[in-house]
């Protein structure tokens, strides 16, 4: 049986778990440096695709 939706709960579980990958993306950069400027951009190339050009922006 699904639980009832609580949108602030998860909101907060949403925000958690980008808390959770932005610290890990900065050990990540931490221990391996930063990233290629071309990765980023085919990165960006891939998120647009996928999800559109008017994403939001975190940060």
């Amino acid at each position: 049986m699904a639980r009832p939706s609580n949108s602030h709960a998860d909101d907060v579980t949403r925000q958690e778990k980008v808390a959770q990958l932005d610290a890990y993306l900065a050990e990540m950069e931490r221990r391996l440096g930063p990233i290629p400027e071309v990765d980023l951009a085919e990165a960006e190339r891939w998120a647009d695709r996928i999800l559109g050009p008017e994403r939001p922006i975190n940060g």
